[in-house]
């Protein structure tokens, strides 16, 4: 007796493919992009419960936020528009220091999951 194999798994064939699911996958991709569409405008739409609306608030300024609109002074933008290219030399022992601190703290961080 052969195995049955599953409609859409590795061990499937070409053959056992109908041109009705095909048509069904087809369609309901179609639907997932329709849905997709009109999150847009249900995201518009202030929530009435206050924590929901905080949040929906601030996933709009972040899509939102450029370096431009912000708060910050000229200077800064200018370094974050043109980072320093400047190496740093590890044989510094204080530099060393610096950088070994700063690895062994955000492992910590990583290791208690904060």
């Amino acid at each position: 007796m052969e195995p049955i194999s599953r409609l859409g798994s590795l061990s499937t064939s070409k053959n056992e493919f109908n041109s009705d699911s095909e048509l069904e996958i087809e369609s309901s991709s179609d639907q997932e992009e329709t849905d997709y569409a009109n999150e847009d405008e249900v995201e518009d739409i202030p929530s009435q419960l206050e924590n929901i609306r905080i949040s929906q608030d601030f996933i709009r300024e972040i899509r939102e936020a450029t370096l431009d609109n912000g708060k910050l002074d000229e200077d800064a933008i200018h370094r974050l528009r043109n980072p320093s290219l400047e190496t740093f030399d590890l044989e510094n022992p204080d530099i060393r220091l610096s950088v070994d601190l700063h690895i062994y703290v955000l492992h910590e961080l990583i290791r208690r999951d904060i």
